[in-house]
């Protein structure tokens, strides 16, 4: 368990780094084949690529599915006979949060 766990965040650190991080390597790339030469324009890199606000996307579904469930699916706190959720409550609340949160990264995967 403990080796698929590093495994697991082994490919998460490459990912982040091969896309967000190694520009340096790309551009070495880019040289090398003669993509890139003295003559050409720089390309401007935009700061919201394809990644970048697919990630945005799922943390602002999140968080709306957490508003919404927080307030417009369970009953206020303050209703309730001793002013908490029960624990069912709560677990529908997380399981939600995090349905959604895995949802939307299993489709950018």
């Amino acid at each position: 368990m403990a080796g698929a766990m590093w495994d697991g965040i082994n490919s998460v650190t490459r990912y982040y780094i091969n896309n967000f991080t190694d520009g340096y390597y790309h551009d070495c790339l880019d040289i090398a084949t003669l993509k890139l030469t003295p003559k050409l324009p720089l390309r401007k890199r935009d700061f919201a690529g394809s990644i970048k606000f697919s990630l945005i996307m799922v943390f602002l579904t999140t968080l709306f599915m957490s508003l919404f469930i927080s307030y417009d699916v369970l009953p206020p706190a303050e209703t309730l006979p001793d002013g908490k959720h029960t624990q069912k409550q709560q677990i529908f609340h997380h399981f939600v949060v995090f349905g959604t949160f895995a949802a939307g990264v299993l489709y950018i995967v």
